[in-house]
């Protein structure tokens, strides 16, 4: 499971500040890529965990569907007291009633998968904004490299 608070800290120190005029040298920058590259490659680690963990919850989200909805089912053909009740809605009632702790279980994989969502959303735009600063600071290299041979 991971820890959404420490993941998230984690992070945030994955930030990089792009020079605003590409008049560093170009070995300045250099460095500047391969902070960005390991930063990358941290994040990365990082999506694929999450990715890895929203499909287990997932499937404990579908296991725990599953089970509530076989257990209903046995419910609604076969107790009595579930069936002398007149109307669907009281049925349903019923079977909720004897089916609480099913219930939670649902409703805890489900705000859990909410959880992973949010936290995926995360990674995936500090990934994006990495890539995007690493093709930036590649650009004012190859800026750097033209200015300098004169072209």
């Amino acid at each position: 499971m991971i820890d959404y608070k420490t993941a998230l800290e984690e992070l945030r120190q994955y930030t990089v500040e792009i020079p605003e005029n590409p008049e560093k040298s170009t070995e300045e920058l250099s460095r500047l890529l391969s902070k960005i590259q390991s930063y990358k490659n941290r994040v990365s680690a990082m999506l694929i965990e999450a990715l890895w963990e929203k499909v287990a919850l997932e499937n404990a989200l579908a296991a725990a569907e599953a089970s509530y909805e076989a257990e209903k089912s046995v419910l609604l053909a076969t107790d009595s007291e579930v069936n002398s009740k007149k109307s669907a809605d009281m049925r349903e009632a019923t079977v909720n009633c004897r089916l609480v702790e099913k219930l939670a279980l649902i409703n805890k994989a489900t705000a859990e998968k909410a959880l992973i969502d949010a936290y995926l959303r995360c990674v995936q735009q500090t990934y994006d904004n990495l890539d995007s600063a690493n093709d930036n600071v590649g650009r004012q290299i190859q800026l750097l490299s033209l200015m300098k041979t004169g072209l």
